[in-house]
């Protein structure tokens, strides 16, 4: 059964879609064009800026490079010559301590020796390191710090009181043989 509308609802539901119609359109339309209208507002903002030469507030951080005047000079090399060992991608770290009691932190860097073929290719040893810390900003090599004990492949160090005596032991992982100091 069909249901017919009276003219009365007919002209109010034709009155109702043009409403609905004409809203849709209106929303369309400001859909489109409030945000260019904004990107505009954006546009003469930094014009503006521009004209102005104002600078960015946000901080930059510099680094300088202060181990030298620091006493620090030493570089860590892999110790390869060309062969390419796996072990040679590995970067060694550093650690900090305080080695000799005095309170002010010393750095320690574990240095990785030559493999292989590239044992011979070496004139000098490459040895750890450790800096002792003058408390004035300072560091000095101290080359006798390890009665001349050696490390195998240097990769990284942890410091801690292994064996509860009070005093920091440095732990040296490495290829090779690790070493406890």
């Amino acid at each position: 059964m069909t249901q017919r509308l009276s003219k009365k609802h007919s002209m109010a539901l034709g009155m109702a879609l043009n409403v609905s119609f004409k809203a849709i359109i209106g929303v369309a339309i400001c859909a489109i064009l409030l945000p260019l209208a904004g990107c505009e507002n954006l546009r003469a903002t930094a014009t503006k800026a521009a004209i102005k030469n104002e600078k960015p507030k946000a901080y930059v951080a510099q680094f300088v490079d202060a181990t030298e005047k620091a006493g620090v000079s030493f570089r860590q090399f892999h110790g390869g010559c060309g062969d390419m060992y796996f072990i040679e991608q590995v970067a060694s770290g550093a650690a900090f301590l305080d080695a000799n009691g005095d309170g002010f932190l010393d750095i320690y860097f574990p240095q990785p020796q030559p493999l292989g073929r590239c044992k011979s290719q070496f004139k000098e040893k490459l040895t750890h390191r450790l800096y002792l810390n003058d408390g004035q900003g300072r560091f000095k090599l101290a080359p006798e710090a390890f009665g001349g004990v050696g490390t195998d492949y240097g990769i990284g160090a942890s410091t801690a009181d292994y064996d509860n005596d009070g005093d920091v032991d440095l732990y040296v992982t490495c290829y090779g043989r690790s070493t406890l100091f």
